[in-house]
Formats: C-alpha cells, structure tokens, sequence
C-alpha cells in the first residue's frame, strides 16, 4: 500500500482533527473526499502495521448508490502500487455486515502477509483466466461462463456498460449458495477496466479472507 500521507485526495480535514485527538496518525488512517462520477465521495484509509489487512472503503452515500466498477478501479490505483492485488469479497450471506453504519459501501482489500512470489503467483493466474475469457469473447460469448477447472470462476461478459455492484452480486447469488463467498480482484485500471468488459468472479475457498467482511 501507498503511504497515506502521499495520497494525491483532499483530506476531510474535520475527521482528521478526530482520528488525531484518538491518538492515531495520519500514515495509519486517514479520511477523504473522493470525486465520484456524479457527488463527491468518502474515503477511510487504513494501513496499521499491526493489522495483517491494508483496508480502503468509498463510501457513496451522497450519490445514493454504490460505487461504480469505474470508481474502484481508480481506488485502487490511487492507493495501491500496480504490482499489488487487492480483493473485493462477496461474503457468505450469514457474514453480511456493515459495521460502518453506512448504506453504498464498498471495499478494497489486500493481506500485507502474502510473499511477493505468491502475490505474482496469483497475477499470472488472474490473466491466464482473463486470456481464456477474452477467447470466449472473440467467439461472441455475451453472457456469463461457468469455469470449473482447479477453483470456480464465472466469466462475466458486461456488454456495453460495466454492471453495477448489485446485479455483479445477482450473478454471485446465481453461482454460489447462500454460505459461500466469492471474491473479484483488482490490478490495475489498465487491466480491469479492459475493453471486452470482463468481470472474473472467483470462489473464495482458495482465498485468505478478512476475518469479518465489510460490504
């Protein structure tokens, strides 16, 4: 993760002045405005040391809606490095929570334990899969695909706009059952936001997990 006092974002300067008073400094959390597509946004950044999970939130209240597939995308490069993988968990439905207090929450996560040769590990697995969707694609595939090799993946073709987070979590409810999860990584804006408008859905089996997940 990025150093959180390098964040090119305009800080909220009067939940800066609470998170100081708490004892906490800036390079473990901090709090922003983020340029949403149509209000601005809210950022909770959180990179303790002693936490094994780098954490980012944008919070779309003010839109009344969650964030775009486009807007996390760009999160993620804001604060993580491009060789860097960060996961966005569709939980088990009995571990569906939102401890934030917040509606039009979404996640970024990314574990500070993983080895850098398992991390590229898991880059060269994400884009073999995505070479397979792409051939699927160039074969006029336009709905989802149902990949069942060595772990669960749906291949999930958007058409001419990027779905939304809820009917990306229709398609997990279809797949999975209720106490499974999924997960969908994130590597780059280059990489996700491809011009086929391919969204991978993984099964989480295979997967650290935070110990509860935030959605």
């Amino acid at each position: 993760m990025r150093d959180l006092r390098d964040i090119k974002l305009v800080l909220d300067k009067e939940k800066m002045l609470f998170i100081k008073a708490n004892g906490v400094l800036p390079q473990e959390r901090s709090e922003f405005y983020f340029p949403m597509e149509d209000q601005q946004g809210y950022v909770s950044a959180i990179n303790f040391l002693s936490d094994d999970w780098e954490h980012v939130m944008l919070n779309g209240y003010w839109s009344k809606r969650c964030p775009t597939y486009e807007e996390m995308a760009h999160l993620k490069d804001i604060f993580w490095k491009e060789e860097e993988i960060t996961v966005q968990v569709h939980p088990k439905k009995s571990e569906y929570v939102n401890n934030f207090g917040y509606e039009y929450n979404l996640h970024l996560w990314r574990n500070r334990n993983v080895s850098e040769r398992a991390e590229k590990a898991l880059r060269q697995r994400i884009e073999k899969m995505f070479e397979k969707a792409k051939e699927y694609y160039r074969q006029g595939q336009r709905r989802e695909v149902l990949i069942e090799e060595d772990t669960k993946v749906v291949l999930i073709f958007c058409g001419d706009q990027w779905l939304t987070w809820e009917e990306v979590c229709q398609i997990k409810q279809k797949y999975w059952q209720a106490e499974e999860a999924a997960v969908q990584f994130n590597i780059s804006q280059a990489f996700d936001l491809n011009k086929e408008r391919i969204i991978m859905l993984w099964d989480a089996e295979d997967f650290d997990l935070p110990l509860k997940e935030y959605v």
